[in-house]
C-alpha cells in the first residue's frame, strides 16, 4: 500500500509491554500521536483497548459471591460507578482513557483522510456497559465507520469470543462481518 501511495509506511506499536515510551498513556507518546494525525502523516491507526472493566463477566455473580464487580453502566460507560475503592476507581479512569484516546485518534486519522479501526468486544446488551452503545460510537458512525461482529473462533480462537471491529475500511468490514 505504501509503495503504491508513493509514501514510506513506518509502523507504530503503542505497547506499554514494549516499552515506556510506547504508552498510550504516556503523555510525550500522546502528543507526538497527535501532531502525526493532525498533519496526515498518520494514515492508519487502530486499537484494542483492554476490556477487564467492560467485561460483561462482572455483571454475572459467581457461585459462592466474590469476583470482580461492575465498574460501569451501560447509560455513561466511560464513568465509575459511585462506592468503587481506589484501585477500581484508578483501573476504571484508565480504560477510559485508553478508549477514548484511541478513539479520538481513529477519528482524528479518518478526518485527514486515513483509515482507522478500534477492536472491543461485542456488545453483550443491557444491563452490561458497552463501548457500541455509547454515543462516542454513533458520532464514528456518522462519519463513515461502520461494524463487523464476528467470532474469533472462525480465525483460530480456541472459544467463540463474539468480538466487534469498527473501521473506516470498507474491505475489513467485508471480511469480517458475520463471520459466525
Amino acid at each position: 500500500v505504501a509503495k503504491k501511495l508513493d509514501r514510506s509506511a513506518i509502523v507504530l506499536a503503542i505497547e506499554p509491554c514494549r516499552s515506556a515510551a510506547a504508552d498510550l498513556l504516556s503523555e510525550f507518546a500522546w502528543t507526538k500521536l497527535q501532531e502525526l494525525a493532525h498533519s496526515g502523516r498518520l494514515w492508519r491507526s487502530g486499537g484494542g483497548p483492554p476490556c477487564s472493566t467492560w467485561s460483561r463477566l462482572r455483571h454475572r455473580p459467581l457461585p459462592g459471591g466474590g469476583g470482580p464487580r461492575p465498574l460501569r453502566d451501560r447509560v455513561d460507560p466511560f464513568v465509575c460507578l459511585p462506592k468503587r475503592t481506589k484501585k477500581e476507581r484508578q483501573s476504571c479512569n484508565t480504560g477510559t482513557l485508553v478508549m477514548l484516546r484511541v478513539l479520538f485518534l481513529v477519528g482524528l486519522v479518518r478526518a485527514q483522510g486515513g483509515v482507522g479501526w478500534v477492536e472491543h468486544p461485542e456488545d453483550p446488551g443491557a444491563p452490561c456497559p458497552s463501548v457500541w452503545a455509547s454515543c462516542a460510537i454513533k458520532l464514528l458512525c456518522s462519519w463513515g465507520f461502520r461494524l463487523a461482529c464476528f467470532d474469533q473462533c472462525r480465525f483460530g480462537a480456541l472459544a467463540r469470543k463474539p468480538t466487534c471491529i469498527m473501521s473506516s475500511s470498507g474491505t475489513l468490514h467485508s471480511h469480517l462481518h458475520n463471520a459466525r
